[in-house]
């Protein structure tokens, strides 16, 4: 089993021992118990094993809103234990925890903590032996200055404690940035952006520091049940034993709808710098098809990303449906890799005690330096029987394949999943009305 004690800590201290009354808080929880039988859980086309999964997930989740307090927490911790022995027991961590103190009108401090699982390398199956936690944890203060009804200063800076398991490439990063925003009528405003980042990491030994300089405008239109956001700029970025400075375009549009006839919708384009050990999209972009793709070794790389997500519920009927296209062209190290998927999950209500569910998902993964491309495909059904608002049981099937042109990684899977459910308190909404879609106040540019 592999995990880091202090992973989580942080955030929960910092996000949850707030100076307000935090028992006032709207909270939820989940205790699911289940066992998966699957039938080739190596994902091998050789000596493929069969092996049951014992499992306990908890999942907590906690929200308030006052005056002077934003908190906003998911965390879910799931405990495997593999019963015929073919992986290690593991215990997987996800977090996303927002929390947001004004203790002045201008003054506030901001904490942020993301954690999810990444892989070592891109070309094995996303297999635990080939997984691990990640944690990203931020905090800082903020500093907003208005003057007159229409402009507005903001200076802001944060600490970031990235850590990674069973890898030497923890990093800590700080991060300032400053925006000049004025708001030209009620739908429509302008702000001009500088952000800097420095990233040390423990072990240079695979991964360079390295220095990011963003400067980019910013057009903010809401209006209704509609949002739109857009960046414009360059990034320069300082890589440590390079001497040369690379300067690339910043484009990123964030579009959000919801509307009770349409449900939510919200798309995203990106064309910029990212960074695989700390690339922590939040819940709203982060389809499960892309699940496994952060690496935990390869850093820096350029990126053309573009993502759309869309959730509506139509009488006892819950539709989620998303796609995603990434490429991404590693600076340091020869990992470039195009990914696209789709995804579709239906939820019928058939009556108060009993829900159906289907699911899909469809990815191809090409591999540049590898002259490899993946193609995986997965369909699940999945039958709750409820007994009251907090216990019910359900009953999985899940077919998984996956396509190769190199034979060895050509697989075939059927996996079956039995469990119970306990749940009280308030469940996670779909999404936070009024919010960002990265969970941060409107006008915060992180």
């Amino acid at each position: 089993m592999r995990i880091r004690s202090h992973q989580l800590l942080p955030g929960l201290l910092l996000s949850l021992l707030s100076p307000v009354g935090v028992l006032a808080a709207e909270t939820g929880y989940q205790l699911i118990l289940q066992a998966q039988h699957a039938n080739n859980i190596n994902e091998t086309a050789v000596d493929p094993r069969s092996d049951t999964t014992a499992s306990a997930i908890g999942q907590f989740n906690i929200s308030q809103t006052t005056s002077d307090f934003f908190l906003s927490g998911l965390i879910n911790a799931q405990y495997n234990d593999y019963l015929e022995d073919t992986f290690e027991d593991e215990l997987l961590l996800r977090s996303v925890i927002v929390a947001d103190w004004s203790w002045t009108d201008s003054l506030a401090w901001r904490t942020r903590n993301a954690t999810n699982q990444v892989r070592f390398d891109q070309l094995t199956p996303n297999l635990p032996s080939n997984r691990s936690n990640q944690n990203l944890f931020s905090t800082g203060p903020e500093l907003i200055a208005a003057f007159g009804q229409a402009n507005r200063l903001t200076l802001g800076a944060n600490y970031a404690i990235n850590t990674i398991n069973d890898s030497p490439n923890d990093s800590d990063r700080t991060t300032a940035y400053a925006q000049l925003r004025r708001q030209l009528s009620r739908p429509v405003a302008l702000s001009v952006n500088y952000r800097a980042q420095d990233v040390v990491y423990a072990s240079a030994a695979t991964i360079p520091d390295y220095r990011l300089d963003e400067t980019f405008l910013r057009a903010e239109w809401r209006r209704g049940s509609i949002t739109f956001q857009g960046d414009f700029g360059m990034t320069f970025t300082k890589v440590e034993g390079i001497e040369e400075t690379s300067d690339d375009d910043l484009i990123e549009l964030l579009l959000l709808y919801e509307r009770g006839d349409i449900g939510v919708l919200g798309a995203r384009y990106r064309n910029g710098i990212g960074d695989s050990t700390s690339n922590l999209d939040s819940p709203l972009f982060d389809p499960s098809v892309g699940a496994g793709q952060d690496l935990a070794d390869a850093g820096l790389f350029r990126e053309e990303r573009f993502e759309l997500t869309w959730i509506k519920r139509i009488g006892r009927v819950t539709g989620n449906a998303n796609g995603f296209y990434r490429d991404q062209d590693f600076v340091i190290i020869d990992s470039d890799q195009i990914v696209s998927g789709v995804g579709l999950n239906l939820a019928f209500q058939l009556n108060p005690r009993w829900q159906l569910g289907i699911g899909g998902n469809w990815e191809n993964s090409e591999f540049v330096a590898a002259n490899r491309e993946d193609e995986l495909v997965s369909a699940s059904l999945r039958v709750t029987r409820s007994f009251g608002e907090r216990f019910s049981v359900f009953l999985e099937g899940l077919y998984v394949e996956r396509e190769s042109t190199d034979p060895l990684f050509v697989f075939d899977d059927t996996r079956t999943t039995l469990g119970i459910v306990f749940q009280g308190g308030v469940q996670p909404a779909l999404t936070q009305q009024g919010r960002r879609a990265d969970g941060l106040p409107p006008g915060n540019i992180r």
